[in-house]
C-alpha cells in the first residue's frame, strides 16, 4: 500500500534527524549551512528506506549502521574513534528503545509475527512508541550532557516530559485494545492520522522547549553584561570621585603645611602629628584599593567592599603579588565572584563580629590559580544532596546560586571545595 511506504519513508527520515541531532551534541559539524545536513541526511536515509524494502533484518541493521557512520563521516569533524563510539552509542539507544517496546508489547503479541498483512495496527503503535521513546531519550540525554554550553532545567523537564510519556501510554492501549486497523466498520484512518501526528506533536513540543531554554540563556547573558557595564561604569564613576577629593586635597596642602610650619615653629609636636593622622586617614578613605591590574575584578572586590562597610562586617582582601585573572571570560567572572562575596557578605552580617576574607593566590609553583573565600556565619547551612539550600523567602534572589557557580567553573576545568564548620563557611575555586 502507498500508505505504507511513505510511513516507512518518514520514519527513515525521522531516524536520519534523531542521528544528526545526537552527534551534533557530541561532534564539530563540517559545514555550517543547514541545507547541506539536511540534503546528505535526506539521500542516505532513502538509502536506508530502498535496503529496508528487501525484508531482511540483518541487512537493515548493517545497512542503518553503515549509513549512519557515512553520515557522520559527512557532515563532523572528529577523531574516527570519537565518530565510532558516538555512532554505535546512538544506534545501541535506538535499539534498546525498540527492544523496550517489544517487551511492552509481548504480552499481547506473543510469538506471532508483526506483519503489516495481518493487522497494520500492532505495527504502527509498536513502531511509533519506539520511536517516540527513542527520541525522548536522545534529547534528554543531549541536555543532560551538554556541559554547560546551555541551561538545563531539571525542574521544567518532568513537565515536558509528561505529554510524550501519555503519548507512550496512548499507544500501548490502542495495541491492547480490540480495535482492528482491518475492520471496514471503524474510521481507523483518523486515528492512524492521529497517531502519526501524536509523535509530530512531540517533535515540536522538545522544540519549543529547546528554543525557551536559548531565550533564558540569552536573558541570562544579556544581565550578566548589564552587570558588567553597570561595573564598568562604576569604577570610572570611582575614579572621577577620588580625582575630585584628591584635587581637593592638593588644593589644601597649602593650608596644611602653613599650619604644621607654625606648630613647628611653636614645637606643638602632638597637634602636627594629630594633623598628619588625619590627613593620613582622610587620604586612606578617599582612596580606591587596587587590588589587581584587572579592571573588572578590581571594581568587583572595590563594589563589596562598599558593601560590607555599610553592613559593618570586617572585608579583608589578599591579591598575591603578581596575581592574574583565570581565563574566565569576564561575564562568568562576575557571576562567580559576585555571587559568592554576596553570600559571605550576607552570612557574616548576621554574626555580631562578621568578617569576609577574600584571597587570590597561585598554587604549585604557579600551576593553580585559587580563590579561597571565608566568612563566619550564625545559622548553620542547609545542605540537601550536596546542595546548598537558601534560606531566603524568595530563593529566585539568591543569584545564580553555588550550584551554577560550580558548573561554571567546572566549564572551564575548574574544581570547587566547599567546606564548613565550628562557624566558618570557605569555598575554594582552583583553575588550571
Amino acid at each position: 500500500m502507498v500508505w505504507t511506504k511513505l510511513f516507512d519513508l518518514g520514519i527513515c527520515f525521522f531516524e536520519g534527524y534523531m542521528y544528526f541531532f545526537f552527534l551534533s551534541h557530541f561532534l564539530k559539524r563540517r559545514f555550517d549551512k543547514k541545507w547541506v545536513s539536511v540534503a546528505v541526511v535526506g539521500i542516505l536515509m532513502l538509502g536506508v528506506f530502498g535496503i529496508n524494502q528487501f525484508g531482511i533484518a540483518g541487512l537493515n541493521l548493517v545497512a542503518s549502521l553503515t549509513l549512519c557512520m557515512v553520515l557522520c563521516q559527512i557532515l563532523f569533524i572528529s577523531p574516527v574513534k570519537k565518530k565510532v563510539f558516538y555512532v554505535l552509542l546512538c544506534c545501541f539507544i535506538v535499539l534498546c528503545g525498540e527492544f523496550v517496546m517489544m517487551v511492552i508489547f509481548y504480552p499481547y503479541l506473543g510469538n506471532e509475527t508483526i506483519e503489516l498483512s495481518n493487522d497494520p495496527k500492532n505495527l504502527l503503535m509498536l513502531v511509533l512508541s519506539s520511536k517516540l521513546l527513542t527520541f525522548m531519550v536522545i534529547r534528554i540525554i543531549c541536555h543532560v550532557s551538554d556541559n554547560g554550553k546551555s541551561m538545563f532545567f531539571p525542574s521544567l523537564a518532568p513537565y515536558f516530559c509528561c505529554f510524550p510519556i501519555a503519548c507512550l501510554v496512548v499507544y500501548v492501549g490502542i495495541t491492547y485494545s480490540n480495535i482492528s486497523f482491518l475492520n471496514p466498520k471503524f474510521p481507523t484512518v483518523i486515528l492512524e492520522i492521529g497517531c502519526v501526528l501524536l509523535l509530530a506533536a512531540n517533535i515540536v513540543l522538545f522544540v519549543v522547549y529547546d528554543r525557551m531554554i536559548f531565550m533564558m540563556n540569552r536573558v541570562k547573558e544579556y544581565e550578566l553584561t548589564d552587570i558588567k557595564s553597570r561595573l564598568e561604569n562604576q569604577h570610572y564613576l570611582q575614579i572621577e570621585e577620588i580625582n575630585r577629593k584628591h584635587s581637593e586635597i592638593i588644593h589644601d596642602m597649602g593650608n596644611y603645611l602653613q599650619t604644621i610650619e607654625t606648630l613647628a615653629l611653636e614645637e606643638n609636636n602632638e597637634k602636627i602629628v594629630d594633623i598628619i593622622d588625619s590627613l593620613n586617614r582622610h587620604i586612606v578613605k578617599v582612596g580606591e584599593e587596587h587590588y589587581c591590574n584587572h579592571q573588572i575584578l578590581n571594581a568587583i572586590l572595590n563594589g563589596k567592599k562598599q558593601e560590607a562597610l555599610i553592613k559593618k562586617v570586617d572585608y579583608n582582601v589578599y591579591v598575591e603579588l603578581g596575581f592574574e585573572k583565570p581565563e574566565v571570560e569576564d561575564i562568568d567572572l562576575i557571576s562567580i565572584m559576585s555571587n559568592l562575596i554576596d553570600n559571605a557578605i550576607e552570612a557574616a552580617n548576621k554574626c555580631p563580629n562578621g568578617f569576609v576574607d577574600v584571597q587570590m593566590y597561585k598554587a604549585n609553583d604557579g600551576r593553580f590559580t585559587t580563590i579561597k573565600i571565608t566568612n563566619n556565619y550564625l545559622e548553620q547551612p542547609v545542605e540537601k544532596d550536596g546542595e546548598f539550600i537558601t534560606r531566603k523567602q524568595n530563593p529566585t534572589m539568591h543569584g545564580i546560586g553555588i550550584r551554577n557557580v560550580k558548573k561554571i567553573v567546572e566549564r572551564y576545568g575548574g574544581w570547587t571545595n566547599i567546606e564548613y564548620g565550628e562557624g566558618e563557611f570557605c569555598v575554594t575555586i582552583m583553575f588550571a
